[in-house]
């Protein structure tokens, strides 16, 4: 299938198949296009007559060398993924490590590192009756990474793995992540999915989520923290 926009021009696009017919004939498609300024519509799909789809890249010069952001870059080895939009580089470690995001690099410039996810559980419900409450630290152990699409347009990454008790070993919420990326975009999708399998008497969640260690380049002085909110800005060296 191609993509033509208001001018008449094909667009990348990428398709896949969603469900089929007891015959086996196709009963739904998916489709991903990459948003870009110069995208006007109205869009028309239709066959391609001739000519093979365009695949992905598994080169990163080859992929700059192309329009900005027509393409994703890829390379998958034993201990890694790396995935290259045009505007950022993401490397996911694959298997028995804490880190899913081991960088992220916009352009040359690495903005994020040794991304993890975390878990904070409490013994206790908190609440004026609380005596002392004691929370457990737990950091995600990938067990498996799967490179599910990998372009031209969009490239789909699953992590599957479970939270481990950095004091006992203790496992608990095993998760599915699913990172969406698209070329050209300098943003990823994230989709973090947890299985509670916690005893709902005993085990509070505190805390869920994703954490970064994030390079700071200036002056001791000029560094700086600050988070806007809805009525104002929380900052702090």
């Amino acid at each position: 299938l191609v993509l033509k926009g208001a001018d008449g021009k094909e667009l990348p696009l990428q398709t896949w198949p969603l469900a089929y017919w007891p015959d086996g004939s196709l009963k739904w498609t998916a489709h991903a296009i990459s948003a870009a300024a110069a995208l006007a519509g109205p869009f028309q799909i239709g066959q391609q007559t001739s000519g093979a789809a365009p695949g992905p890249v598994q080169n990163r010069s080859q992929a700059r060398q192309r329009s900005a952001g027509d393409r994703i870059a890829w390379n998958a080895t034993g201990s890694l993924i790396d995935i290259d939009t045009g505007p950022m580089r993401c490397r996911i470690l694959k298997h028995d490590t804490a880190v899913v995001f081991e960088s992220i690099m916009a352009g040359e410039t690495k903005v994020a590192e040794n991304g993890r996810l975390v878990l904070l559980v409490a013994d206790q419900a908190q609440g004026e009756d609380a005596g002392t409450v004691a929370t457990d630290e737990f950091i995600s152990r990938i067990d498996k990474v799967t490179l599910e699409q990998s372009g031209p347009v969009r490239a789909t990454v699953k992590i599957e793995g479970t939270h481990v008790s950095a004091k006992n070993g203790r496992t608990l919420l095993p998760f599915v992540v699913r990172l969406y990326f698209y070329a050209g975009q300098a943003s990823v999708r994230l989709v973090h999915t947890i299985v509670y399998d916690a005893d709902p008497q005993k085990d509070f969640v505190r805390g869920l989520g994703l954490e970064f260690d994030v390079p700071l380049r200036e002056e001791l002085q000029n560094r700086h923290v600050r988070l806007a909110g809805d009525t104002g800005m929380w900052a702090e060296p």
